[in-house]
């Protein structure tokens, strides 16, 4: 028997014409919400709050799923203490804030990685019926703008039964896919607020190690994906003295500011979008939300087309910097789940891998320190254990750096694998990792 979803309430909307929005309260905009609905929302610090409340707070509704990539602020569908029962949450990307939810079984994940987002709405595989946004107001010419957030919204609207939009002139106004015309939206809600911040991860003297071997590796004039986090940030202090980098990333956060001041960051030598900087999403500062007001220099774009490994790999050097959670012996990377508890999703890594390796001069490149706990578990594993998850497969794996040095995987044996691997790893777990290698007959016994 095939089982399937059917996009039961939502329409493509084609059809829709020009009528300007009703500006409304957010009580009545969730009152539009019917029982069984997808509602699919703007992510990181663009969630439509005072939508998500006023749908939280009705008590007449059922079996109702909110959907988004990872979030925060004040999210009431994940507020354990008083987490209304109508709403279930879906995450493309699970927050840390609904980790322990997903745990007692109260929110679920999609499997998906960021690149097939637009064919899955297309087909009804992902349903949005409603989606909810914050944005600004519309300008004279009636363009509002999606801000710091745009990923899987584009495609998520035009499936939209309704689309409602949070507009804050607080807003920071970007251009590209993140402008949406007025008449896209059905209702509107003032608000007064600017997209939540998230601080910088602290630096440390282990990221600032593992940063420079990282370093090594990228040359002149490579086109960069970059994550966030302490190493990430050590990487991008490290390239200040690199030349004509260019920017092709799901996300950016607060390094990108740093690198354009300081004349890095110029793009002259993408194949695509030259001289721009490309992202889908962002995670930072306030710094970073001005430093994206009006830039012309930042071109954004839906995730599933910054993610497209074709076009990744048309980039010469594309360079791709990623952390993960655990390697085992054979290269088989695991950036989602702890101990068979997930804590994340596949996001984009996938697709970076396939578009790294599409490049001519590419790099895919795992960097993370070698243990975790305080040196109490290793991060290079025999094996991922059961439960854990394979983010990216083996055969995908170039690079996995640790503040012990670099692994080239690239056209090695599962032996030569596993020595080079281990030969990264803490001195301490490198004897208890041979015995496993040898055991499965993937190292020579010494």
């Amino acid at each position: 028997m095939l089982f399937h979803r059917e996009p039961h309430l939502s329409r493509a909307r084609l059809d829709r014409g020009t009528e300007p929005p009703i500006w409304n309260t957010p009580a009545f905009a969730a009152s539009l919400v019917r029982s069984g609905d997808r509602v699919v929302t703007s992510g990181c610090g663009a969630a439509p709050l005072e939508f998500l409340a006023a749908l939280s707070a009705r008590r007449d509704l059922e079996a109702v799923y909110v959907s988004h990539a990872t979030a925060w602020g004040p999210l009431p569908h994940l507020a354990e203490a008083a987490r209304p029962t109508h709403l279930r949450f879906e995450a493309y990307f699970l927050p840390a804030t609904a980790r322990s939810l997903h745990r007692a079984g109260e929110v679920d994940h999609i499997p998906l990685t960021f690149a097939q987002m637009e064919t899955m709405y297309d087909c009804g595989s992902l349903l949005a019926d409603v989606v909810a946004v914050t944005c600004s107001p519309p300008d004279e010419d009636g363009i509002c703008s999606l801000g710091p957030f745009v990923s899987y919204l584009p495609a998520a609207i035009r499936r939209a039964r309704l689309v409602i939009g949070e507009c804050s002139r607080q807003w920071p106004r970007t251009g590209d896919a993140a402008r949406v015309h007025v008449s896209t939206f059905d209702h509107l809600i003032e608000v007064s607020r600017r997209p939540f911040t998230s601080a910088p991860t602290a630096a440390n003297s282990e990221a600032a190690q593992i940063a420079r071997h990282v370093i090594e590796l990228v040359p002149d004039g490579a086109t960069i994906q970059i994550g966030r986090g302490a190493i990430p940030n050590a990487v991008a202090r490290g390239l200040a003295d690199r030349r004509d980098l260019g920017v092709h990333s799901e996300m950016i956060s607060d390094w990108v500011v740093d690198l354009t001041e300081a004349g890095v960051l110029t793009g002259s030598r993408k194949t695509n979008y030259r001289g721009r900087i490309v992202t889908s999403f962002m995670d930072g500062t306030d710094r970073l939300y001005q430093f994206a007001d009006g830039n012309e220099a930042l071109c954004m774009l839906p995730i599933y087309e910054v993610n497209d490994p074709f076009r990744v790999g048309e980039e010469r050097n594309f360079i791709a910097i990623n952390s993960a959670v655990e390697v085992d012996l054979g290269g088989q990377i695991n950036a989602e789940s702890i101990g068979g508890n997930l804590i994340s999703g596949s996001g984009g890594l996938l697709d970076f891998a396939l578009g790294a390796g599409r490049s001519r001069g590419g790099k895919f490149i795992i960097a993370m320190s070698s243990t975790a706990k305080g040196g109490r578990l290793s991060r290079i594993v025999a094996s991922i254990p059961p439960g854990g998850t394979v983010t990216v497969p083996r055969s995908l794996t170039h690079y996995v750096i640790t503040e012990h040095g670099i692994a080239d995987l690239r056209g090695c044996t599962l032996k030569e694998r596993a020595r080079r691997l281990i030969a990264i790893a803490d001195p301490c777990y490198r004897d208890e990792l041979g015995r496993a290698a040898a055991g499965a007959g993937t190292q020579d016994a010494k």
